[in-house]
């Protein structure tokens, strides 16, 4: 069974995202498990997932800042080199895209491959777009 791994922000409505996301690729037969960056300090073992996906809401409206804590989340833990990964961002005005452009180098300072790129607008989009993941 495909595993993927949800990193998410603590922001409401990126939780909601996540947990779009989560039932959308649960459909598609994937086994989750999700990580809230501000409350899991433990030790994760990233080598039995096939992708992460990181999550970050877009702080800005134009320079497209992310969550800090995703930054600290990734300085304590490291994922597996080469590594599937995914980028996730709510949109904010003009700012998604900066923000994808942010999330994007934080998988990729620890080893990753980042293949994937996505607005998540609302739950009913994530839903979406993880039924349709393909690895």
């Amino acid at each position: 069974m495909r595993r993927l791994l949800i990193i998410y922000t603590p922001d409401d409505n990126i939780k909601k995202m996540a947990e779009g996301l989560k039932k959308g690729v649960e459909e598609a037969e994937f086994q989750v498990v999700m990580v809230n960056t501000a409350y899991n300090r433990t030790g994760i073992s990233f080598a039995p997932f096939n992708i992460a996906a990181a999550e970050s809401p877009t702080k800005e409206i134009f320079r497209g800042k992310i969550d800090s804590s995703l930054a600290k989340f990734f300085s304590q833990f490291k994922l597996t080199p080469g590594q599937e990964a995914a980028a996730f961002a709510a949109p904010r005005f003009f700012a998604a895209g900066k923000a994808l452009k942010n999330v994007m180098p934080l998988l990729e300072k620890e080893g990753c491959a980042v293949k994937i790129f996505f607005e998540a607008k609302d739950y009913k989009t994530a839903v979406k777009f993880g039924r349709d993941l393909k690895l």
